[in-house]
């Protein structure tokens, strides 16, 4: 009985381990299915200036609307004293001013140009700033695989520097030689601190653009973007891109802006009850005034004009602007995945060249020199290689902002 509860304990155990370490797997493997667009969402989520945005472009919607209220009745009086006999008198007054009609439904449709164009400002600054997270990104990624590579390239440098000691001791080689090994390891901790600066750099930069907190489990140093055809991007940026949607917004709002300008010259007038009394008479009536529009309306006039043809242009140049950007991006990130899938089975794949390079010095195939020089050779090559990689997902993120624009 004793050693059948003993079994049980041990087969629980055992069974209690195997769940343990399938949940860790589980959770190890979602942790690694974090994408550089979760890492966005989640900063775009806490960016302290899109908080700061959404905040002050509310402020100004509703000032917009506060403008085109009616003020508040004016309620005005008087008393005069008069001579011995006569009497004193005094007077009330309460009136209302009013704007001309057309003024109020041009500054209606003004403030639903304005709320529509600041929806489309914030948007811009959003996807402009998912371009910043996403680039902080792969500028940390691409410095981390640096530095995991200076790392290796370090440990090998390690480990050939405690076989050389021990064999100056045993007279077996020379302090060249050792010093040699010596000076390749102090050259390659200096380009693990040119590396990790980088990656600091990026990181205070996500640690910004996150409300001063590092985004957690950020993606494999692997991540790439994709891209598409040039044309889609094209069509994507005509149709979605939030800088030019917020320019053609702001050439309406000038439209609009100029028909409350224009709307501005007619006269407004002001309506009120009077009550007067003199001498003991009440005497009751209104009051009636013309508010005449200023002298320089002509000019304010012409400013608005000039307002909406800068804004046509300003939407027309923003079009050129981002067309080109698309073409020169595509052009480059297309360009430079060609050479990165020519060296993916160089520098993309498991083959570990380092390690095997390793290997045959350590079976006497080349020489210490040979072995420096062939391992300086495949480090320039794979940093360039990451330098590569880093080019093309910032290219391939410029373009891809449309794509966030149209369906994030």
């Amino acid at each position: 009985m004793w050693f059948q509860l003993f079994i049980n304990f041990l087969t629980a155990r055992k069974m209690n381990k195997a769940i343990t370490a399938a949940l860790l797997l589980c959770a190890a493997l979602t942790i690694q299915a974090r994408t550089v667009d979760d890492v966005v969402a989640e900063v775009i989520a806490n960016d302290p200036a899109l908080i700061q945005e959404r905040a002050r472009l509310q402020g100004l919607e509703d000032r917009i609307h506060q403008e085109n209220t009616l003020k508040g009745p004016e309620v005005g009086m008087s008393y005069k004293w008069g001579m011995d006999g006569v009497g004193n008198k005094w007077d009330l007054e309460v009136a209302q001013e009013f704007e001309w009609p057309g003024l109020y439904r041009a500054r209606s449709r003004q403030a639903a140009a304005q709320a529509g164009a600041f929806a489309t400002l914030y948007r811009a600054k959003e996807v402009e700033q998912a371009l910043l997270v996403r680039n902080a990104v792969y500028t940390l990624l691409s410095a981390k695989a640096d530095v995991d590579l200076l790392a290796q390239w370090e440990n090998n440098l390690a480990q050939l520097a405690q076989a050389y000691d021990r064999l100056l001791k045993r007279g077996e080689t020379t302090l060249l030689e050792v010093g040699k090994i010596n000076l390749e390891i102090f050259q390659a901790r200096v380009k693990i601190a040119e590396a990790q600066a980088r990656m600091s750099t990026a990181e205070a930069d996500l640690k910004a653009l996150n409300n001063g907190s590092m985004p957690a489990n950020l993606p494999d140093v692997t991540a790439r973007e994709s891209i598409r055809p040039l044309k889609w991007y094209e069509d994507m940026l005509l149709e979605n891109d939030p800088e030019i949607a917020a320019y053609s917004r702001l050439d309406n709002l000038a439209r609009q802006e100029a028909k409350v300008t224009a709307a501005g010259a007619a006269p407004g007038f002001k309506l009120g009850y009077v009550y007067e009394n003199e001498a003991g008479e009440n005497f009751h009536g209104f009051s009636f005034a013309l508010n005449l529009p200023s002298w320089n309306n002509r000019a304010a006039t012409r400013a608005s004009k000039a307002a909406v043809v800068e804004a046509m242009y300003g939407k027309e140049m923003k079009v050129l602007e981002r067309m080109a950007q698309v073409e020169s991006r595509h052009a480059v990130a297309t360009k430079a995945l060609a050479i990165i899938e020519a060296g993916q089975d160089t520098f993309g794949s498991e083959f570990d060249y380092m390690t095997v390079l390793l290997k045959a010095f350590d079976g006497g195939k080349i020489t210490l020199l040979e072995f420096i020089r062939e391992q300086n050779d495949y480090l320039q090559a794979a940093m360039d290689y990451n330098a590569l990689v880093l080019e093309y997902n910032l290219a391939a993120a410029s373009l891809n902002r449309a794509d966030f624009a149209a369906h994030d």
